[in-house]
């Protein structure tokens, strides 16, 4: 049974990967990012440097002058690409592990990186080294994890037939479980000791400020869509809908956690795939139209105010004010400036 759900999820996400995109060309620009406390009227967003990471990029996180990238290619495996930014303006792959699986999260501490991988569960890689990265350490659980966050000693792992799983990473060679949440946890994310899992047709608001005993913290969404990747800023849910044909950005109030309310959405017509939240900004990634930049100062409302296309695009996130946008065009680094 599990065997015939890997195939069917690789099929999905592959078939997701070669989904034909809108390409628009590009501006340069090379001021600096100011720090803004209000939204401003309108921003550029301006390529400044890139990098082909071999394949279609899926993931990305970026810690200090490291970016790591999950990365898909025609001659390789998925595998982890870890790529020098220190100048964002010509990035420079120092160091790649290829060990098959399907990778799909990642996130790092200090010298170590953690991989979600829907074949093989958790992976540690050791990057001390980041030319020679060694993987030293994994978890398995039923071997189909989608997402994890760390917070301080604890990874919170999502595990589609255990739901969420909390470990011990004290030490990185020896994770310990310490306690899993439910079932069918396809994408989580972590605010102030409540964890929002997501799955298919709901996402649960669950207090892990024990993580020995998480606990449901009230009423669960029931829908018939499929909620993907969630951000969570100020109690505000970001997720897509993965329904169908369906691929628009869904806004939840989460004030309540116990009683969690749709108040807003936002239909580009394509399909959203991950999002950041950075103040009144939100950053959503749509796989066919590009990066949107939305102002979600009136969540209930949200206003477009800015575009990039180039390529069909995966992930996104923010280091020290530049854009880590991944795609089919591997690894693309973003200034966004207030025109």
């Amino acid at each position: 049974m599990i065997q015939s759900r890997r195939t069917q999820l690789q099929v999905i996400l592959l078939l997701a990967i070669l989904t034909v995109g809108v390409t628009m060309s590009v501006v340069y620009f090379s001021s600096p990012l100011q720090i803004q406390t209000q939204t401003p009227l309108s921003i550029e967003v301006n390529l400044i440097g890139e990098i082909d990471t071999g394949g279609s990029a899926l993931r990305v996180h970026v810690e200090g002058d490291l970016a790591f990238v999950i990365d898909y290619g025609e001659n390789t495996s998925y595998g982890l690409i870890i790529v020098n930014v220190s100048n964002p303006v010509q990035p420079e792959i120092l160091g790649t592990y290829h060990a098959g699986g399907l990778p799909f999260a990642i996130e790092s501490v200090d010298e170590i990186v953690y991989i979600a991988d829907q074949f093989e569960g958790l992976r540690i890689i050791d990057i001390s080294d980041p030319t020679h990265p060694i993987e030293i350490e994994g978890y398995v659980g039923s071997g189909m994890a989608f997402d994890l966050e760390i917070v301080g000693d604890f990874l919170f792992l999502a595990d589609y037939e255990y739901g969420m799983v909390v470990l011990d990473i004290s030490n990185p060679s020896n994770p310990v479980f310490v306690s899993n949440y439910g079932a069918d946890c396809v994408h989580l994310e972590i605010e102030e000791n409540i964890a929002y899992i997501a799955g298919h047709g709901r996402i649960r608001t669950v207090n892990v400020s024990d993580p020995y005993h998480p606990t449901l913290l009230g009423q669960t969404i029931e829908s018939s869509s499929t909620l993907w990747d969630p951000s969570v800023s100020n109690s505000t849910i970001y997720t897509a809908n993965h329904s169908g044909d369906d691929g628009e950005l869904l806004i939840f109030d989460a004030s309540d956690p116990s009683n969690i309310e749709e108040i807003g959405e936002f239909d580009s017509e394509g399909t959203f795939q991950s999002f950041f939240v950075q103040d009144s900004l939100l950053y959503a990634v749509d796989f066919e139209y590009g990066l949107y930049i939305l102002d979600v100062t009136d969540s209930t409302s949200p206003v477009e105010i800015e575009r990039f296309s180039d390529g069909q695009p995966w992930d996104v996130t923010i280091c020290d004010g530049l854009v880590y946008l991944v795609g089919t065009e591997g690894l693309q680094i973003l200034q966004v400036t207030y025109a």
